[in-house]
């Protein structure tokens, strides 16, 4: 069937991945529960999949399977989140030549499980909470038994790693942890962003995974050695911006939580020319400044309390440091404007934010975007 037949239903800006990953940008989410029972697993098969095909329904299935979906992608790589019903289906050699087997997915379980049988590497098993690896260049098959689950699609990683390594490897190592966080944040916090803040989420999801897929196996996917330190590097910084208001918050701290020692916390700063407790300030005052500006009728000290400052005297010293005026004069200066959602959730970007150019020693300075 083609996209036309489904346009009493599906939304007619819907871009359906079976033709091919989308040349801009693009976020959408469907329930299947739009269309008629009878057309919503012939549905899935054609236009929500791509580079598989989709089994022959089994009794009763094509009258009772359901799925919802949300999903951001660009011509480089896409992510999916996606609760199913039962299904099957099979990457064969005509899906790969396709393809060019240049496409792999990394996929992470968050309830149910997932069967595949890849050539060359055996049958696996990827349960709630794990992740498996899938090869473009491998026949595979699939089963989803009810599933619900976030799925990474890759392209352009010329040398993939046998499947099963990767994903053995992946479960087994610290950085599982991290992958999850990151994760765990699509779709939830997507679906209350505007497009610009998804483009960010997007990027730096692959970027995370790339970093974590290079660090777990080595030399295998063949990717610049930096890759690692960049992955942990922006995870971090997510962290702190996570906390800032933990006057405790130190890098002991967010080594722990990210599941590696200081010295490697420390190398991954230090390639991108900082320093984990100078990043630490620096955020803090930043959020602080934005607090001033947006939250009139909170004092001062509250502010400073909420972005871990302990002690007001050197909230104040440090703040005129870094910006070169008073807590005071900013607020004077700037009437109170709404608060964006990125700032409500304490969201931070996979990025660090500029500074103004006033910067005196003991402050720390994340001007410059790695």
């Amino acid at each position: 069937m083609h996209a036309d037949h489904y346009s009493t239903w599906v939304p007619a800006d819907f871009h359906a991945f079976s033709e091919g990953r989308p040349q801009s940008f693009v976020f959408q989410q469907l329930s299947l529960e739009v269309l008629p029972a009878r057309e919503r697993y012939a549905f899935f098969g054609s236009e929500v999949l791509r580079g598989v095909s989709l089994a022959r329904p089994r009794e009763g299935q094509d009258r009772d399977f359901g799925a919802e979906l949300v999903s951001m992608s660009n011509a480089g790589c896409a992510l999916h989140a996606a609760r199913t019903g039962v299904f099957e289906c099979a990457r064969g050699l005509r899906e790969i030549r396709r393809e060019d087997g240049q496409e792999h997915s990394l996929l992470y379980v968050r309830s149910g499980c997932v069967h595949a049988d890849i050539a060359g590497d055996g049958a696996r098993v990827a349960g709630a909470g794990e992740f498996l690896f899938l090869s473009g260049d491998r026949p595979t098959r699939l089963r989803f038994d009810g599933t619900d689950l976030v799925q990474m699609d890759l392209v352009g990683l010329p040398h993939a790693p046998a499947p099963g390594a990767l994903a053995g490897a992946l479960n087994r190592s610290p950085l599982r942890r991290l992958l999850r966080a990151q994760l765990e944040l699509f779709p939830d916090a997507a679906l209350e962003m505007d497009e610009a803040e998804r483009v960010v989420q997007l990027a730096s999801t692959e970027q995370v995974v790339l970093g974590v897929l290079q660090a777990v196996s080595g030399n295998l996917l063949h990717r610049q050695p930096e890759r690692a330190d960049s992955a942990l590097f922006h995870a971090a910084f997510r962290y702190i911006g996570q906390h800032l208001h933990q006057p405790s918050l130190d890098p002991q701290q967010v080594a722990a939580a990210l599941g590696c020692s200081r010295a490697t916390l420390y190398r991954a700063f230090a390639a991108h020319g900082r320093q984990v407790a100078a990043v630490i300030r620096a955020l803090r005052l930043q959020r602080a400044h934005e607090l001033l500006r947006r939250h009139q009728a909170t004092s001062i000290g509250d502010i400073a309390a909420g972005c871990g400052f302990f002690d007001l005297r050197s909230f104040h010293r440090a703040f005129r440091a870094c910006f070169g005026c008073t807590p005071g004069s900013v607020r004077e200066q700037c009437p109170s404007v709404p608060v964006t959602r990125a700032e409500r959730h304490g969201a931070v970007s996979g990025a660090p934010p500029s500074f103004p150019s006033r910067h005196r020693a003991g402050v720390g300075s994340v001007a410059q975007r790695p």
